[in-house]
């Protein structure tokens, strides 16, 4: 997933938006590695200068996938984000 949204982020230059929201399923999250990094460095670059917000949501089985262990790890993997104070969590499932 975060490879995705690497290669999706990267090919667009939009220095004037100022907010994204992401909606990923847990199922297809893995907060590991260095790809969440990769996202985090073009977002947190000249590309992307008036971004205010990143919003993240899940949706999926949380039981099986703790959504708090889930923003835990992203906001780990996304540093620059995170210091800039504009990465925002969420948790609302969709059906």
């Amino acid at each position: 997933m975060a490879t995705y949204i690497k290669f999706l982020f990267s090919l667009l230059v939009a220095p004037k938006i100022q907010s994204i929201t992401l909606w990923l399923s847990s199922r297809n999250v893995t907060p590991v590695g260095d790809e969440w990094k990769e996202v985090d460095e073009i977002l947190g670059g000249k590309n992307y200068a008036a971004l205010q917000e990143v919003k993240i949501f899940f949706r999926g089985n949380f039981k099986t996938h703790p959504v708090d262990a889930l923003h835990d790890a992203l906001v780990q993997q996304l540093p620059l984000l995170a210091s800039r104070g504009i990465l925002r969590k969420g948790n609302r499932t969709l059906r």
